[in-house]
């Protein structure tokens, strides 16, 4: 069975005024969740914190895959230019992440787009690699 939890160990809530009919709301009361150092309402910035996170492991995970490439073999040309290309659309992002502070939610949502499409043309590249050696 489960123990009661603390009371020191519970988020803070806060009880909002209640929502207007003439301000599109329900007319309810609305209990908020309010943590310390996550602020709810920013979603760029946790979006932000997210994407750069996942960028900077993409970029170290294609240059370990570029170091291998190199010293096993060199491969054919253009898995070498995929590796390259991929390697470089998330160093770019990672940068970009890094240093813009400034970006808007659809602009973050573009540029994951963008980050998640480099991934997969990786995946594709792979896949196509590979076909040949897959079927029967």
């Amino acid at each position: 069975m489960a123990e009661p939890v603390p009371s020191g160990d519970l988020p803070q809530t806060e009880t909002l005024p209640p929502a207007t009919a003439a301000s599109g709301g329900t007319g309810y009361d609305i209990m908020a969740v309010r943590r310390e150092g996550l602020a709810t309402t920013d979603v760029s910035a946790l979006l932000r914190k997210r994407l750069r996170f996942i960028s900077v492991i993409g970029a170290v995970a294609m240059a370990v895959a570029l170091a291998l490439v190199y010293a096993v073999s060199a491969g054919p040309w253009y898995a070498t230019a995929l590796y390259w290309f991929v390697f470089a659309a998330t160093t770019v992002l990672a940068g970009v992440f890094w240093k813009k502070a400034s970006l808007s939610v659809n602009q973050l949502r573009m540029l994951e787009l963008l980050l998640f499409r480099a991934y997969r043309c990786l995946l594709g590249g792979i896949a196509g690699a590979l076909l040949p050696f897959l079927r029967p």
